[in-house]
């Protein structure tokens, strides 16, 4: 069925196509379309300002592993050591080099 709607705000007549008989019923099935649209276009942007708001990691090398405790020897490039929590499930063992947390050094990953 195609049916003719006005706009209110620019007086201009559409004319849609659909299974819909009541023209308020046509009108938000157009705007509902808008509303989706319009919510991929603000994830898409929210993603975009997500990856500029990451943090940089450093790169960290594990000297000792405690398993038990969820914790960690790390020591970083210029030489200092730290003992620092890890994410729990991570398979560590001496010699990994990690990616660790810039704020806390919480070790979050392993390089392979």
């Amino acid at each position: 069925m195609t049916s003719k709607v006005k706009c209110t705000k620019c007086n201009n007549e559409f004319h849609l196509e659909s299974n819909i008989t009541n023209e308020e019923d046509i009108v938000n099935d157009f705007l509902i379309g808008d509303k989706d649209k319009l919510k991929l276009k603000i994830e898409a942007l929210q993603a975009v300002i997500n990856e500029h708001n990451e943090e940089p990691m450093v790169v960290g090398k594990i000297t000792k592993v405690y398993a038990k405790l969820n914790k960690a020897i790390v020591i970083i490039e210029k030489g200092n050591r730290f003992y620092v929590n890890t994410l729990k499930g991570l398979k560590l063992k001496t010699g990994d080099e990690v990616l660790c947390q810039s704020r806390n050094l919480k070790v979050i990953s392993v390089l392979i």
